[in-house]
């Protein structure tokens, strides 16, 4: 299975960065990808905290609906990583990555565990804690066609090997993470966290 995973730079524009996320789509699917991932916050990317993003909503709202659609159009299978999933938990929504099957169902969610809280004498903090609350269940979902097992883990997870052995322990082959790394805490640790990642696991990773 050919797998793109899609970079994109996101903005505070939801109409721009929705277009822009399907055009890409539509390309890697054009180029014979079956699995595209979309990054974290792909349809909004703002200021670091922010009570009430634009994009927050449930698992049935209108952004994952239209990509469920075009998840059938283009036969693939799509994980929207992430947007901010609003439920009855609470007042704060998850951070949410949400995998669409090729006939457009939800195959599965996954809500962010481990949240980005950080203070850099000099530089911007950022507290997703704040805004965000922490989800608790481990995610896998096997792909029966492909005949493989898809992890699902998000951006700062990848700091914990324990989720990581988690997630092969329920069978995981491929693990797929969506990110927004900061480039002054992400430059110098993301490709090798990665390499470490895949091989605590002995698994792919797709960041």
């Amino acid at each position: 299975m050919w797998v793109a995973v899609v970079q994109m730079h996101s903005t505070t524009d939801v109409r721009h960065n929705r277009q822009r996320a399907r055009q890409l789509i539509q390309e890697a699917a054009q180029h014979g990808a079956r699995l595209v991932a979309l990054p974290e916050h792909f349809a909004y990317l703002g200021p670091n905290e922010t009570a009430t993003p634009p994009t927050a909503q449930p698992l049935d709202g209108p952004l994952i609906q239209e990509f469920r659609q075009l998840a059938a159009e283009l036969r693939i299978y799509l994980l929207l990583g992430t947007f901010p999933e609003l439920t009855a938990a609470g007042p704060k929504p998850y951070n949410t990555a949400v995998l669409l099957s090729p006939q457009g169902e939800h195959l599965a969610s996954y809500r962010k565990i481990h949240l980005f809280d950080i203070t850099i004498s000099g530089r911007p903090s950022h507290h997703e804690s704040r805004y965000v609350q922490a989800g608790h269940e481990v995610v896998t979902v096997s792909l029966a066609p492909e005949a493989f097992t898809l992890g699902l883990a998000i951006c700062y997870d990848v700091r914990f090997p324990e989720l990581f052995r988690a997630l092969v322990r329920r069978g995981a082959e491929v693990i797929i993470l969506p990110a927004a790394f900061m480039m002054h805490t992400g430059k110098d640790h993301w490709e090798v966290l990665l390499r470490a990642r895949a091989i605590d696991g002995s698994v792919m990773v797709a960041p």
